[in-house]
C-alpha cells in the first residue's frame, strides 16, 4: 500500500469565522471549502503551524471545522460602534435617483450542504465499523476452520486406514470366492 501524504492544516476566513481543515494538499483544502479560485495565491488562505489551532482539524481530517472570530457583540461593535443597523437610520440616497434602494438577495443557506457532509461522514463511519466487524468475523472463521482441520486430521487418517483395511479384506474375500468357483 502506498504511503499516505501527511496531513497539513489550512485556514481561510469565511464571514465571521475561520474555516480549518486537515488535508494532504492545498488543492484538497480548496475543494473541501468549495473555493472557486486559489485562495492561497490571493493570500486569503494559509497553512496553520500553531499546534493549538491545528488540534481540532487533525482530530477530524477532511472535515471543515468552523471557529468564530469573536462574539456577536464584538462584531456589532466593530461594524458600527455597537449600534444596530436600524438605530443608525436609513442610508443616504444618491442625488437624482428616484428608485428605492434594492435589498440584496439573502445569502444562500449552507443547511443542505452541511446535512450532506454529515450524512457522508456518518455513512463513512458506519461502513468503517461494519468493515472492521466483518474482518473480525473472517479472522474468527479462519481460526475456527484451522482448528477444525487440525482436530479432524487424526480422524481422517484413521478412516483412511479403515478403508484400506476393508479393501484388503474385500480383495482377499473376492480372491477366495473366485478360487471356489467351478472351472
Amino acid at each position: 500500500m502506498a504511503n499516505k501524504r501527511p496531513l497539513k492544516v489550512f485556514r481561510t476566513s469565511v464571514g465571521f469565522e475561520d474555516a480549518y481543515i486537515a488535508a494532504p494538499s492545498q488543492k484538497a483544502a480548496l475543494a473541501a471549502w468549495g473555493a472557486k479560485g486559489n485562495l492561497f495565491a490571493r493570500g486569503a488562505a494559509e497553512v496553520v503551524t500553531d499546534p493549538a489551532l491545528a488540534k481540532a482539524a487533525l482530530e477530524r481530517p477532511g472535515e471543515v471545522i468552523r471557529v468564530p472570530r469573536g462574539t456577536a457583540a464584538e462584531h456589532l461593535a466593530a461594524a458600527g460602534g455597537g449600534k444596530s443597523p436600524s438605530a443608525r437610520g436609513p442610508k443616504p440616497r444618491k442625488a437624482g435617483h428616484d428608485d428605492p434602494p434594492t435589498k440584496p438577495a439573502p445569502r444562500p443557506s449552507r443547511a443542505r450542504l452541511d446535512r450532506a457532509h454529515d450524512q457522508l461522514s456518518t455513512m463513512q463511519s458506519d461502513l468503517g465499523a461494519i468493515e472492521k466487524e466483518l474482518a473480525d468475523q473472517i479472522d474468527s472463521l479462519k481460526e475456527e476452520l484451522a482448528a477444525l482441520k487440525k482436530h479432524n486430521v487424526g480422524e481422517l487418517a484413521k478412516l483412511q486406514r479403515d478403508v484400506e483395511k476393508e479393501e484388503r479384506h474385500y480383495r482377499q474375500a473376492l480372491a477366495s470366492w473366485r478360487e471356489a468357483l467351478p472351472d
